[in-house]
């Protein structure tokens, strides 16, 4: 459909849609209005209480924590920390960061408005300005301005947004139309302006909610093929284009740097790496655009497909009049000068967008046609039509159409509908399914995209497209001049309101939870008062929506918490739910307590009475239904800890001292702590040794001191280097039993603390390292050498000579000596296989990855050079003939990409892909 007037999208035709901005604070007030009315009764309970869910807690509190950093000085927390998770670094970047609404909310806070209050208008105005940021982008396609406001309503309270009330990341969007907006004025008239305004409305949105800025990033080519196709004398112009475009790059550049690189920190060390299981079930099914979400109407109930955590119905109204804006679209496009191939393309597109739906509603309504092979074409339509949008957009474009942006857009919205299905297409109601081949290929090509599991959000670009549609399809109509048509626009105009409001209602009761924050409790009170520093376990521990209230009401933004819910679950607080699971732990409280007594800050357990102690039943959408038993803690550590404060709600327990002698001693403490404490202070003993033993310590992999103790108690001191402090994982201080003697020693009045005045920190001892780290400065004499350089930094040494013979069917050893990529992205990502050869080809091959062989400590504090011992099991298969003789070669395959072999070069340069060995395998006799 063409906007009003026919002026390309160019300007020096003069096309510039003005946008009044005097209105744009007024209508940010409507939408919240319309907000609170459509939501009533909400808003009353805003000052005291939340919606009975797991997220507003936990919003609330990180919202809270967010603002108090900023208040207190600081952009960021140092590492990325947060007070949750200890003694994990960079559990900030675990979740959005909210910034711009911390930056919002901080003097709210400083004017004493409570963190619960602070939450729910920081919520209200972030949702309404979206809708006003999209009221911009309409005014800037040259929408009029009834219909500029009537897109801005429906945006803001379709049931997509309502169904989100309880979800505070979701009503973050609005540097979506933002960016649009300055990137719809860049290619209306050029300038460093809009191209910077594009760079920083991204950066805003990245630094909102982290998803939708992403997934904008994987459909920005569409609408940019659309829009430079057909204005490619821009790329020859430094003033109009690159001028600018760089301008923009160093702005987003830096700000992605200082806000956002820490997440490629955490997405490296795979703490947040999504597997397609996990993914898939946060993906939607084509069908679920037409299923109401839990209580809502939709007119086309009937229909059974799952949904997930909010509603992707568009209502009937947005439905229509998209449907209006296709179908005037397709008629003026009947009386344009189109070229033949564009036709075709065209043609096609709709073809197999047809047979898609088609493929769909057959095996829905016909479960047994699903078994047909045919089908599997199902698989690859997605592929093919935004292959096909491709040449489209850019056809489209240069014909320089008022149109092309919604072009551009409508092809990224066809991207987004077949993402949001996730790695497969489902009609769950007969049980077909097949691969999504779009989203899988993008999936082991974009490491990226393993960052984030809720596929079905990319639905929000789909309902955005829609709403943009549905402005210009309301633009035409109320321009009708004829009165008949008018009386019957009106009418048609009138019905459809109607039906919105009456599908975007919420149905459910507000269930609200009262929420006093800070709590009023005697023995939080005391805790302040504690001058040495502590962590809290709090317990009970996991299920999401104690976890939450836990989080704000308990932890607040400065009482380190070793557990808490959102994001995702570094290893040690998986450690910690496990060990207090009875079903998964033989001795719960002494695993637990083991894993507290680890801890610097020394570890408190505060017990919430309210939780515990009752028998309860929880409706966790994760877990479904979870039934949790009483527990007394007082009782269940009563072997462990002794009671130290107690009123009506807590009990606060501090674990015994343990000196049970053991060959190794762990203590964790987070890196900001670390390098504020540098000096360890340690007492140590062997109680039945008979002569001085030696016991060493190594930080995070490197050895930094060793010392003699007897039966005797013996103190000591040593002051740790800076550079040894890692993030994200905890920092892991081991006190070792020398290996020539392995007794057991008692480690007792571990602390930490400013180093005294002289001490000094000690230097790593990188020249001598231990038999426990597997490292060494060269192979040893006898190996081969194999000399061969990969991408990443990984270097395949040498090569022990493996056995020389085998059964078919055994298994038998091959060690090889590498030195380690430079990032834990490329030691994940690569795996070695051991092949047998014959005639120079690969007949068999068998072996893995190995990451699991290297401590990811050492591998984050070690100098590099060093040669690690990887050992690989090599399968003889049984139909191996004995008697044959095979050569050995070892290939290096990139795990991320379906096993491709990888690309190296040897010592003299040249390109290698498979290493043959110098070895000759014969396989055995079977017989015995």
């Amino acid at each position: 459909m063409k906007a009003s007037g026919d002026e390309s999208l160019n300007g020096d035709s003069g096309f510039f849609p003005p946008v009044p901005w005097r209105w744009f604070l007024p209508l940010t007030a409507l939408l919240a209005l319309s907000i609170v009315l459509m939501t009533w009764p909400w808003a009353k309970t805003f000052a005291s209480g939340v919606q009975t869910h797991w997220d507003p807690p936990f919003h609330a509190w990180k919202l809270e924590f967010a603002a108090r950093q900023i208040l207190d000085g600081r952009l960021l927390p140092l590492d990325g920390n947060t007070n949750m998770y200890y003694p994990n670094s960079g559990a900030f970047y675990y979740e959005a960061l909210h910034w711009p609404q911390a930056l919002f909310a901080a003097p709210l806070l400083f004017l004493g408005m409570g963190p619960v209050l602070t939450y729910h208008v920081t919520l209200i105005f972030f949702w309404a300005l979206s809708g006003a940021c999209l009221w911009a982008l309409l005014r800037a396609l040259g929408v009029s301005p009834v219909a500029a406001v009537l897109g801005a309503l429906l945006f803001t309270i379709m049931p997509y947004r309502i169904s989100y009330m309880v979800e505070f990341n979701m009503q973050l969007c609005f540097g979506i139309p933002l960016f649009l907006f300055f990137f719809l004025r860049f290619f209306q008239r050029p300038g460093v302006f809009y191209s910077c305004g594009a760079a920083v409305s991204w950066w805003l949105q990245a630094t909102s909610e982290l998803y939708q800025a992403f997934f904008l990033i994987l459909l920005l080519p569409f609408p940019v093929l659309a829009l430079l196709s057909g204005r490619l004398r821009l790329l020859k112009s430094v003033r109009e284009f690159w001028k600018p475009a760089i301008t923009a790059a160093v702005i987003g550049g830096v700000l992605s740097i200082v806000w956002l690189m820490p997440y490629t920190l955490i997405l490296g060390s795979k703490t947040l790496s999504r597997g397609l299981s996990e993914i898939r079930s946060h993906s939607l099914e084509p069908l679920s655009y037409f299923v109401p979400f839990r209580g809502y109407f939709s007119f086309f109930g009937g229909i059974n497909a799952i949904h997930d955590e909010m509603s992707v119905y568009p209502t009937l109204s947005l439905i229509v009049l998209s449907l209006i804006y296709l179908g005037d679209t397709h008629a003026s496009m009947r009386h344009e000068n189109i070229p033949r191939v564009e036709r075709i393309l065209r043609l096609a597109r709709a073809a197999a967008l047809t047979l898609f739906f088609a493929i769909t509603i057959i095996c829905y309504s016909f479960p047994g046609a699903a078994a047909y092979k045919f089908i599997t074409i199902y698989s690859w339509i997605p592929f093919l039509v935004c292959l096909l949008c491709i040449p489209i957009v850019i056809y489209e474009g240069k014909r320089n159409r008022r149109g092309v942006l919604m072009e551009g857009m409508f092809s990224a919205v066809l991207f987004a509908f077949f993402m949001s299905l996730g790695p497969q297409l489902r009609v769950t109601a007969v049980g077909f399914k097949v691969s999504n081949s779009l989203f899988v290929w993008l999936y082991q090509h974009m490491e990226a995209l393993s960052g984030f599991r809720v596929m079905s959000r990319f639905g929000f670009f789909v309902l955005l497209w829609m709403v943009l549609a549905s402005a210009f399809a309301l633009d035409r109509l109320l321009k009708e001049k004829r009165k008949w048509r008018r009386a019957a626009v009106i009418a048609m105009l009138s019905v459809l309101g109607i039906a919105f409001i009456y599908e975007s209602v919420p149905r459910l009761k507000h269930d609200i939870q009262p929420l006093p924050c800070p709590l009023k409790s005697k023995v939080l009170d005391n805790l302040d008062l504690r001058k040495d520093p502590y962590v809290l376990a709090i317990l009970p521990l996991g299920l999401r929506d104690e976890d939450s209230q836990h989080m704000l009401q308990a932890s607040r933004f400065d009482r380190l918490s070793v557990y808490a819910w959102g994001g995702t679950y570094p290893p040690y607080t998986r450690s910690v739910e496990n060990a207090l699971n009875h079903s998964t732990s033989a001795d719960p409280a002494h695993e637990a307590a083991s894993l507290f007594r680890q801890l610097w800050p020394e570890c408190l357990i505060l017990e919430d009475k309210l939780f515990s102690r009752r028998a309860t039943r929880h409706t966790n959408f994760a877990k479904h239904l979870k039934i949790k038993r009483p527990i007394n803690y007082v009782d269940h550590f009563k072997n462990e800890a002794t009671v130290e404060d107690e009123d009506e709600r807590f009990v606060l327990l501090r674990l015994k001292q343990d000196e049970t002698p053991a060959i190794e001693h762990i203590r964790l403490v987070r890196r900001d702590l670390m390098l504020q404490n540098p000096q360890v202070s340690f007492t140590a003993f062997a109680p039945d040794a008979t002569s001085p033993r030696l016991i060493w310590l190594d930080v995070n992999g490197q050895n930094v001191g060793s010392w003699e103790i007897g039966v005797e108690p013996r103190s000591f001191k040593v002051v740790l280097p800076a550079e040894l402090g890692i993030i994200p994982m905890p920092n892991r201080l081991s006190f070792r039993a020398d290996d020539d003697y392995n007794d057991p020693f008692v480690l007792r009045d571990f602390s930490m603390g400013p180093a005294d005045e002289g001490m000094l920190p000690v230097r790593p001892d990188t020249g001598s390292p231990q038999s426990w780290h597997d490292l060494l400065r060269k192979p040893p004499a006898g190996s081969v050498p194999l000399d061969a350089a990969f991408r990443g930094g990984l270097k395949v040494v040498a090569v022990d000579p493996p056995v020389a013979s085998a059964r078919p069917g055994s298994v038998f050893n091959v060690r090889y000596y590498v030195e380690l990529p430079q990032s834990s992205r490329w030691l994940h990502r690569y795996f070695l296989t051991t092949g047998f050869t014959r005639d120079g080809m690969v007949v068999f091959e068998s072996g893995g990855g190995f990451a699991d062989q290297i401590d990811p400590y050492l591998f984050a504090t070690e100098p590099r050079g060093l040669v690690h011992r990887i050992d690989m099991q090599v399968a003889v298969p049984p139909d191996f003939t004995p008697g044959d003789e095979f050569g050995l070669a070892l290939t290096v395959r990139d795990d991320n990409n379906s096993g491709k072999r990888m690309s190296g070069r040897d010592s003299d340069g040249r390109k290698v892909r498979r290493i043959h060995m110098p070895f000759t395998f014969t396989v055995e006799d079977g017989a015995d």
